[in-house]
């Protein structure tokens, strides 16, 4: 059926996205220019509210351009798996960072599907230059 396929196309980009950047969470490819993003801009914020109590009516230091959502979920993420610290080596955290990446990932899929281009088969291929990125695989890891 037609829901098979799809949940087939969009299991098989979640198995290559994760054979891709799982490695490199594990091996620690913290060179790249994402990483080095992610780990002085990025992880800091989550530092931060991994330390203070979240009061939203407070304003944060904050070195990204971003909204703190992502920030939040990482720091509870910290703050319960991994013993109140959000750095680099944060196995977990940085699993869930690459648990938003494939939420994009695939939220892509579903636009271009969506978008009018009712093949799964061509959503598949048009959503494979996305997922080899050098930028988006980066800053999954």
């Amino acid at each position: 059926s037609k829901v098979t396929q799809i949940i087939l196309a969009n299991l098989i980009i979640a198995l290559i996205f994760m054979a891709i950047v799982i490695p490199g969470i594990i091996y620690d490819r913290s060179n790249s220019f994402q990483a080095i993003d992610q780990n002085y801009y990025h992880l800091p914020q989550v530092e931060i509210f991994v330390k203070e109590p979240i009061d939203f009516g407070k304003l944060y230091p904050s070195k990204t351009a971003t909204t703190p959502g992502y920030h939040l979920a990482l720091s509870w993420v910290a703050k319960t798996f991994n013993h109140g610290h959000a750095d680099a080596n944060a196995f977990l955290v940085r699993l869930v960072n690459a648990l938003f990446g494939l939420g994009l990932l695939l939220s892509v899929w579903w636009l271009i599907y969506l978008g009018g281009n009712s093949s799964i088969v061509n959503s598949t291929y048009l959503i494979l230059p996305f997922l080899f990125s050098y930028q988006f695989i980066g800053s999954s890891i």
